[in-house]
This record gives C-alpha cells, sequence and structure tokens, in this order.
C-alpha cells in the first residue's frame, strides 16, 4: 500500500513538470487555402513532450475542421535536441551550437 501511494505520488510529480513545460509556437499561413506550417520548440530535450502541446495548437487552429498533417506520411516531424551544424566563441574557444527539441509539421484544416 506504501509503495503503491508512493508510485502514484511520483506519478503525479512527473506528470506536473511534463505539462510545465514552456512552448513556443511558430505559425506560418502558406499561400494554400487554409494551410499552415507548425513548429514547436520548448525547454526541454526531448521532442516528444512537445507533441501534445503542438497538437492542442493545431486542433486550436483548425477548430471545428479536421486537421490533416500532410508532410512526412501524415505524421509531424518530432526532433530531440542535437548537435547544430553553427559554433559560437566561447571564452575564447569555438563551442558547437545545439538545436533545441522540437516538432513541426504542415497542415491542412478540411471541412471533411
Amino acid at each position: 500500500m506504501k509503495s503503491t501511494i508512493i508510485a502514484l505520488f511520483l506519478c503525479t510529480i512527473s506528470c506536473y513538470c511534463l505539462s510545465a513545460i514552456k512552448v513556443k509556437f511558430q505559425v506560418s499561413y502558406l499561400k494554400f487555402e487554409n494551410t499552415f506550417a507548425l513548429s514547436a520548440s520548448g525547454d526541454t530535450d526531448v521532442g516528444m513532450d512537445l507533441l501534445e502541446s503542438w497538437k492542442n495548437k493545431v486542433n486550436d487552429i483548425c477548430g471545428s475542421k479536421k486537421a490533416v498533417v500532410i508532410i512526412n506520411n501524415g505524421n509531424p516531424i518530432i526532433r530531440n535536441t542535437r548537435d547544430s551544424d553553427t559554433y559560437s566563441k566561447v571564452n575564447g574557444q569555438w563551442v558547437r551550437n545545439k538545436d533545441k527539441a522540437s516538432v513541426y509539421g504542415i497542415v491542412r484544416c478540411s471541412a471533411t
């Protein structure tokens, strides 16, 4: 019983931590009607942590219309934090930059 309570407590804390991620969205509306590109990034190194927020933003934008991802076989592109192709000089040393975790997709809002 005591171990069950501890497990529930830890689960609650981890769920709270995941939901507390600050997510930054970038929306670009494309020339095609009801089509947009949406990217999400945030304070995490794991792209899957951003997926739920990305899906919620897609649903907010499409409203009652059906959201269809039109790239990557119908799935958004999910990337974890990784080394970038760019470098910065820090304290006289060249250091490779990092690209933060992200979720990206091109979405069409359709009536059906």
